[in-house]
Formats: C-alpha cells, structure tokens, sequence
C-alpha cells in the first residue's frame, strides 16, 4: 500500500465555478483518486475555497458586502457543486480557517529564518481610483520580450518568461482597464535565486509529467528572480515578524497562503480525525503523506497554475526544509516531500473561446448540473475533455456522446443483461459447467482491459483509460448479440442451459465493465454494483458537514468528506475482477442513463446566447 496525496487546486471563491474550472481540477483529480483507491492505496484528496486576495475585496465592495460574507457565501455554493458532482475530497476546506492561519505563519517564518524571504524596497501598482494594491495578475500589458499583447504582470504565458508588472509596456488594471501608478513600497521576497539550482536539480528527477508541463516548468529557470510574498492590502493573512504582524494594510499574497492549503489541509484532516476517533495519535497523520519519503503526491490544476506548483510552492518547501544555497532547518513539520508530479490540462472552451464569467460565455457546473446527470458532465470531460490541449465544449458533442455512448452503449448493455437475467431466470446464474471458446475470449479481454485502463489512469492518460473501458463495453455487447441469449431461452432444455452461461458470463464481464468505469461514473456504478448483488465503496458519494472552525468556536462552516471504505471495513483491493454471487436475486432494472432529447442542443445553446 502506497500513500497517495492527490493534492487538487483551490477555486477562487469570488463567485460559482463553471465547467471549464472542474475540467482542469475536478474531474481528472476524482477519477485518479477514485482508481487509486480502489487499487489498494491510502489516498488523502484535499482542497478548499481560495478566499483572500484583491479580487474577493473587489467583489465584495461591488455587493456591498465584507469580504468574509462573500467568501462565505461562495465557499457554500461551491462546496454544494462539487458535492453534487461526486468530487471524493477526504477534506475540502477554506483558507479562513484559523488552522491555516497558523500554518501559513509556520511556513513563512521557517523560510525567513533559513534566509529565502529578503526584504526589499520595490515599485508597487496601485489603482489610482481606489489607492488599492493591483495583485500582478491583475495587470496586463505587452510583453517586453515576445510583444504578446496579454502578459500578465507576473508572467507571460506566451513565452513563458517571469516579469514585474513595470515591466509591461502599456500595462492595464484588468479590473476597470485604467493605467496603474507604481509606488514604493517595502515587501518581502522568496528568493528564488538562492533556491534555482535546487529546483533544477528536483526537476531533472521528474519523469513521466505531462511534456508541455516539464517544458514550461524548465523555461521558467531560465529567468529566475526574487518574488515578491506580501502585499499592500487589508484583506489576508497578517506577515507574522515583528514591525509587520501588527500593520493592518500588509499581508502575506494570496498565491503564498493558497498553496499552502495543501499542507494546511492535510493537517486539518488530521486533527478532524483525531476527535472523531478520540486517538491523539491521528491527529499527526498527516505526516504519512508530507514526510514518507515512499508517499507520492499529485497536484492537478489548469495550465494558468503551473508557475506557482512547479516553481513557486516547490521553492517554498524547499526553503522551508533547509535545501537551497543558503542552507537551514526544518521547522516543526519536519522535512516536506515536493510534488512527484504537476498535472496540469489545457482550457476547455466554448465558441473557440475561453469560458468567461465576466462575459456571460459560461456554463456553471449547478446549471448544467440542475438539468443533467453528473456522470454525462463527468465522461464528457474524462473522453473530450482538455487533457492535454485546449478542447472544445459543444452541446453538439455532449448530447451525441451521452445518447450513443452513455445511453446505447453502456447502459444498454447493463439493461439488457439485467432484463434478461430477471425475466429468464431470476437470479445470477452460476459459471458455466464447460465454457465455451467465446467466453474464454470475452472474461480474458475484460480481465486484461484492468491493466490497459489502470496503467492509463496512473499516467494520466484518462481519456485514453476511458475510451479502452467503452472499447471493452463495445466487447461485450458483441458478444450478446453474437450469442443471443433471447433466443436460446426459446428452445430446449440444451439451449436454456446455454443461454444461462451465457448470461452469466455476460453478468460478470459487466461487473467487470462496471469496475473500469467506476473512476469515471462512479453514480451509476453504485446502480451498477446494486443491480448486480454487490456493496463496493467505490461508488461511495462524498457528503457535506458542518463543523465548527478548530480554533475558533465562533465560526462555522460546511466541508466535503466521506469514508470512501477507509474505516467502514469495505476497504480493499478492487481493480481487479470480482466473481459474481451466483443465486443472487436479479430484479426488473431501471435505467443508468437518461436518454436527452435532440432539442436540448437548441435549448441549452439558446441559454447561452442569452446570458451572452
């Protein structure tokens, strides 16, 4: 048994997330964790809202509103669209936790001691009709070096090269589009220089990440300065040194405290834990995951993030560790294990273009999930989504997908056999006496398609995972209607004897379906499962609770969690086939998936046109 951190990106909680943020972090982390699990490992999935930063003080003073009641009021939007969309967190939280507080101060603190946060005096963007701090990512401008006319203040994502804001030429605030002043202004920097060679060194020993990942990651060497980690603003994480922890207009950036999340996450889970079991010993389990040198960890994000979890958050916990030319100590976490890989997708977009919920080009993922089964919106993304380029949303696509290969092909499989099996004979029959050639073949391919769908999923490869699991459905659909057990029922008592290994060989080979599906539909594999006779975990659903903030009595709010099999006593290995309980009353089946009308295109694209 491996320990797994499936480490998944924190959404911004300044308004509800659409389905091209849950392409790039939700889906592809769910279905990883889902497979790992259910292959044996101790998989930790944690996350939270991001809620500090400018673009939350923006957004609550245009609602009239504290930055936390917005925060607030998102933080539970969200919660509840990732909850419905089955996103398995073992903890989903927020950077207004008090645990976090004091876990970001830790990790600042560490990393001055040991020499990577220098003080400097630097220009600083201001907006000259609010005298608010600009974030860099709120600054565009030309790049000075390529002539891209969208650089971002912090990085050009066309050369891939860092920059300061002032450096941009013609730079803009992306808020109102009004040209920034730059003042003076004393901040701290991790001093990425003196960590340089140390990345270097960590990125050479990675293999298998995704090509355009490594690449960019190493382009990002090629230009390395100090950055800056604090920021002239009222709203965040107060910088714990003395002559700054009391400075009520200077915090520690946003993209500093929100990385950390991961950690912080992890040690929240821990002590959550560590109550409901009463054990003071859980409440350090985290460290199996940050301190195991044999744990792995994953961090899935969209490709605007990879900057700041190949270069910024590895730099951090390698200052706070000690490991960069300046030398140092661990603090009280002990030493931290960097990233095992950076997975990172492409855009999912809409019209050609990005999703834009400030222009209205946006599908929100409890809109679409108001008026479709969560499974549809999830293979969708897991067969056309943005693995590794830029892909294209299309109502078009997504109900031709759901009708011919959701609807005709998966669920009519498991229709067909069900009904089959409960009209002729009204339990799962037992394996054949002899067997013949065609079923050899077909339980053969479906016992070899868990290491073809396995190996994907493990390489992040899933669209190539769940298209050999629909190849395995098609398999077995052949096989029916090649055998035709509806009609051997018709004859003597030698084609009945038939028809029932038929039948059952038809039954496991769905069990076995059902199981490579399960990452990628785990709604309908508990359906599945059910019909089938079986009680699995692995379509177990993460639910909603609401605590009480650890350090805090005085705050309240609601995280994702679920067992997932892990203390419920139906934890083990289950990628691998499963023998069918033979004698197991086979009721009427009902249907997995809703069949959607043609109309719909025209509906939902309409919709569109609206909010546009």
């Amino acid at each position: 048994m491996t320990r797994v951190l499936s480490a998944v990106a924190w959404p911004y909680a300044n308004g509800p997330r659409h389905i091209g943020h849950v392409a790039g972090f939700g889906v592809p982390s769910d279905v990883f964790s889902r497979h790992m699990r259910m292959a044996g490992d101790d998989v930790l999935m944690v996350s939270g809202t991001d809620e500090h930063g400018t673009p939350i003080l923006v957004q609550a003073e245009e609602d009239g509103i504290t930055p936390q009641a917005l925060a607030d009021r998102f933080n539970r939007v969200i919660v509840e669209d990732l909850t419905q969309l089955g996103l398995a967190y073992d903890l989903f939280t927020r950077t207004t936790t008090r645990n976090h507080y004091a876990v970001v101060q830790e990790m600042f603190r560490t990393v001055h001691k040991n020499g990577y946060m220098v003080e400097k005096t630097t220009m600083g963007a201001i907006s000259p009709s609010t005298g608010r701090t600009l974030p860099d990512r709120f600054i565009e401008g030309t790049c000075p070096i390529c002539g891209y006319g969208s650089a971002r203040g912090d990085q050009c994502d066309n050369c891939g090269n860092q920059l300061d804001p002032i450096d941009l030429i013609s730079p803009r605030s992306r808020i109102n589009g009004e040209t920034p002043k730059f003042v003076q202004s004393n901040h701290f920097f991790l001093d990425l220089p003196s960590l340089v060679e140390a990345l270097a060194a960590w990125l050479e020993t990675r293999s298998g990440w995704r090509s355009n990942v490594l690449k960019f990651s190493f382009n990002l060497l090629e230009d390395v300065r100090p950055r800056a980690m604090t920021r002239d603003i009222d709203w965040g994480i107060p910088v714990p040194l003395p002559g700054w922890e009391d400075n009520p207009n200077k915090r520690l950036y946003v993209w500093f405290d929100a990385v950390i999340g991961y950690l912080s996450a992890s040690i929240e889970w821990a002590r959550r834990r560590a109550l409901a079991t009463g054990e003071k010993v859980d409440a350090e389990r985290w460290r199996d995951w940050w301190n195991s040198p044999e744990a792995r960890s994953y961090y899935f994000m969209g490709k605007d993030n990879i900057t700041f979890h190949s270069q910024i958050w590895p730099a951090e916990l390698l200052g706070y560790n000690g490991q960069g030319s300046r030398g140092g100590q661990p603090g009280v976490y002990g030493t931290l294990n960097l990233p095992t890989e950076v997975v990172s997708s492409e855009f999912l977009n809409i019209g050609g273009e990005q999703f834009s919920s400030s222009r209205g080009r946006v599908i929100l993922v409890r809109d679409m999930l108001s008026r479709h089964q969560p499974d549809a919106l999830r293979y969708f993304i897991a067969v056309a989504g943005p693995e590794s380029q830029d892909a294209e949303f299309t109502w078009e696509e997504f109900v031709r997908r759901t009708n011919s290969e959701l609807v005709a092909g998966w669920g009519n499989l498991v229709n067909r056999t069900v009904n089959l099996i409960h009209h002729n004979i009204g339990v799962l029959p037992p394996a054949p006496t002899v067997a013949q050639p065609a079923d050899h073949d077909l339980l053969r391919a479906t016992e070899l398609a868990f290491g073809e769908v396995g190996r994907a999923i493990r390489a992040h490869r899933q669209k190539a995972a769940a298209l050999a699991a629909m190849r395995t459905v098609a398999e077995v659909n052949k096989y029916l209607a090649d055998t035709a057990p509806w009609k051997l029922a018709k004859g003597d008592d030698a084609d009945r004897s038939r028809m029932a290994d038929v039948l059952h060989v038809a039954a496991q080979a769905v069990s076995d379906c059902n199981t490579l599906l399960a990452p990628f539909l785990p709604h309908s594999a508990r359906a599945v499962d059910k019909a089938l006779g079986f009680d699995r975990p692995f379509g177990d659903q993460p639910v909603i609770e609401e605590v009480t903030d650890l350090d805090d009595p005085s705050r309240e709010y609601p995280i994702i969690t679920g067992d997932y099999g892990r203390d419920s006593g139906r934890r083990a290995p289950f990628w691998r086939r499963e023998l069918i309980p033979a004698g197991q009353s086979v009721p009427a089946p009902l249907p997995v998936f809703t069949k959607l009308d043609p109309s719909v295109v025209g509906e939902e694209n309409a919709r569109l046109r609206r909010a546009i």
